[in-house]
């Protein structure tokens, strides 16, 4: 009769290692691949001492927007600023403001940033009060689009005692005419509450949205933001002054793309 041998203790507790190192490795793959996906599809808000505010980390880019207040800007001490892997790739700058009113700073910073690699944009600071055919035109007047450029963007926070219904009306004006002249579709900057009260229009629909909602770990909003103004009370390297901090939605590919439709 043939014997049947024992199996080795030793065999048995090698496969039960081998078991239970590779069920080690399956599980620290898949905790890798869900960290991966959370970094880069939600929203971590984490304190940054350099800019001294807390900057939203996920598939963002990050810029800031300026205008007179933040004085003269070394752009290139800008451009070079990093911290904790966060570099800011864009600025938006302001450029009018009514039917008359040009940006002090608006041409230097213009010139300035044109010798970096941060991405321009623009805006300009709509008064519904004033006739937003003229607004427009003084707006381009001041500022030819070039493609690679972040689309302009119209700034809409006050209401001059004008009603729902005229604000609309004459923000269309203004963001068509923009959109004639440059061929690119522009931007609608506001707050949360300013765009749920007076962007109710379908019309608006077609516009990106630039809001704004300050301290909160995503803005409070069901519309689809493209770029999100999360704080104003940011620092930044060679400007004297806080700095509004903002964030693209999306990679740094997705925003050329924007760039150049």
């Amino acid at each position: 009769m043939k014997k049947i041998r024992p199996k080795s203790p030793n065999k048995s507790k090698n496969n039960l290692h081998n078991y239970l190192f590779g069920s080690i490795i399956l599980l620290c793959l898949m905790a890798y691949a869900a960290w991966k996906v959370y970094d880069t599809y939600y929203t971590r808000y984490v304190h940054f001492e350099d800019f001294g505010i807390k900057i939203p980390i996920g598939n963002f880019v990050h810029g800031i927007d300026v205008s007179k207040y933040q004085g003269k800007i070394n752009w290139q001490e800008v451009e070079k600023m990093e911290s904790k892997g966060i570099q800011l790739r864009f600025a938006i700058c302001k450029v009018t403001e009514g039917t008359s009113l040009v940006d002090k700073h608006w041409e230097r910073n213009h010139d300035k940033l044109r010798e970096t690699n941060l991405k321009l944009g623009t805006y300009h600071f709509f008064r519904p009060n004033y006739n937003a055919e003229l607004q427009a035109e003084h707006f381009l007047s001041n500022y030819t689009y070039k493609s690679g450029d972040i689309p302009p963007a119209l700034d809409v926070e006050v209401t001059a005692g004008k009603d729902a219904e005229t604000i609309q009306e004459r923000c269309l004006v203004f963001l068509e005419i923009v959109e004639q002249k440059t061929g690119v579709i522009p931007m609608i900057y506001t707050n949360v509450d300013f765009y749920e009260q007076y962007f109710t229009d379908k019309r608006f629909l077609k516009y990106p949205i630039w809001v704004a909602h300050y301290y909160e770990e995503k803005p409070r909003f069901d519309k689809n933001w493209t770029f999100w103004q999360h704080s104003d009370q940011g620092t930044v390297n060679s400007i004297e002054h806080n700095v509004d901090f903002n964030v693209f939605k999306g990679s740094y590919s997705d925003l050329e793309d924007l760039c150049n439709p």
